[in-house]
């Protein structure tokens, strides 16, 4: 930058910008420091501004005023200093001016609190508070309920023992990992082997309840002709076995998602990387490419927006999910999907349960006897909250394997949780009897 300056601006004879680049010794340094009239930190980011301290401690008794950048790492704690925009230059300027003409009373001040914070918050202070901080975590972590481990053999035991099952399966991030791009999500040969398997036990019952639209479902996983769908968080459903989809959502006033676009659509420029999908029903803003914390805090600025605006004004529900947020219409969710599928498998016994009787499967009132549940984000937990409320009289709450992939930390609705995607494929793996090198046991 100083060549430029020079080039453009100076002579042969003649240099506006005179570059010394040496090294001063401590004392030195510090010497500067202390002569100084005032403290000028423009910093646009920076960890932790050791400069700006230094200055404190060396003005304990000229007492020069503090300029610091709101960008600045010791910005947050030295609240006392005067804090500027950088990129503001006449406001630079002006902060300037206001240093130097400063009266000795006001500069006393600012000095002895800033001289106060620095030599009270030493290294010592910041060891003691984040000990303490810590102690208190670990503390509290006491209290917090973990979710156990998915008990593999107490599963595998109901399940040989019961006649008929369903088996509900989220996709994104259960049968599938999540990835950059959502259309790279695909199924990979083994959880399809081991799902049509699975469906093709006649006393199983399987679906998948997706906020996927139907294209995509369709695409990757429906030429398996025994696996039911639901799409879109419930608003379409396929029964196995048919190629129709049931719109659960066609006597609905969709002139909200008009508006839901247009806002979408703003915080699309504000984030480069993100992305529009108009679904069916549902319409749904990504940021999974997007910068990863910019994402987020767009997202929430977006939510708030949304529950405060359209959501007031229609009966539409905002559903924050994985790198997305999405709008939909409020009566539906895969929570009355899977009430609607407890329901119907345990009243439909001519068509659910293979034409037997309640007399002919030994009189049980429960068609019924084993129900694996499985999601991993926030929309899941309707599914989990559906099966909790289920009368013991319909299925037996023992039978009922409610499962979210994540950590055993993650808050949830549901009674067990897997680390990750593969390890439920393991799990239905077992249960299908199908070999993790796709051979059968």
């Amino acid at each position: 930058m100083v060549l430029k300056i020079n080039g453009i601006y100076g002579s042969l004879g003649y240099s506006p910008v005179l570059h010394y680049p040496q090294y001063l010794t401590e004392d030195e340094y510090f010497a500067l420091l202390r002569a100084g009239d005032i403290g000028l930190i423009t910093s646009v980011r920076d960890g932790m501004n050791t400069t700006s301290l230094e200055y404190v401690v060396c003005q304990k008794y000229s007492h020069g005023p503090l300029i610091l950048s709101e960008f600045s790492g010791t910005a947050g704690s030295l609240t006392d200093a005067i804090h500027i925009n950088p990129w503001d230059s006449t406001g630079v300027a002006d902060q300037i001016n206001n240093a130097l003409i400063m009266d000795d009373t006001q500069r006393k001040t600012m000095q002895e609190a800033l001289y106060r914070h620095v030599t009270t918050h030493d290294v010592r202070y910041w060891i003691d508070h984040l000990l303490n901080r810590l102690v208190e975590v670990l503390a509290s972590r006491k209290t917090v309920v973990s979710t156990p481990l998915l008990d593999q053999a107490l599963m595998l035991k109901n399940y040989k023992a019961a006649k008929k099952r369903l088996f509900m399966f989220d996709y994104d991030g259960t049968l599938t990992p999540i990835v950059q791009e959502p259309s790279a999500a695909v199924p990979s040969s083994h959880v399809i082997q081991v799902l049509t398997a699975l469906a093709s036990d006649h006393q199983n019952a399987v679906w998948i309840i997706s906020g996927r639209d139907q294209a995509f479902l369709e695409q990757h996983l429906g030429h398996i002709s025994e696996l039911g769908f639901s799409a879109e968080h419930g608003s379409f459903m396929r029964h196995p076995g048919e190629t129709e989809w049931t719109d659960l959502t066609k006597t609905l006033d969709m002139s909200w998602r008009a508006e839901v676009t247009k806002i979408f659509g703003r915080y699309t420029e504000r984030v480069p990387g993100s992305r529009i999908e108009l679904k069916n029903v549902a319409v749904t803003w990504h940021y999974r490419q997007a910068d990863p914390e910019l994402g987020p805090h767009m997202a929430k600025a977006c939510q708030r927006e949304l529950e405060s605006t359209v959501a007031k004004s229609w009966d539409v529900e905002v559903m924050p999910g994985k790198a997305n947020l999405e709008v939909r219409p409020s009566f539906i969710s895969k929570g009355d999907i899977a009430k609607k599928l407890v329901s119907s498998y345990n009243t439909d016994i001519s068509n659910i349960c293979g034409g037997n009787t309640k007399k002919d499967m030994g009189g049980p009132k429960s068609c019924i006897e084993f129900i694996l549940c499985t999601g991993a984000d926030f929309t899941d937990e309707d599914m989990f909250r559906a099966l909790n409320g289920v009368n013991s009289e319909d299925v037996n709450p023992d039978h009922i394997f409610s499962v979210t992939i994540g950590a055993s930390s993650k808050v949830t609705l549901a009674r067990w949780h897997l680390p990750e995607p593969e390890d439920l494929v393991s799990c239905i793996a077992l249960l299908a009897g199908v070999g993790d090198a796709g051979d059968k046991d």
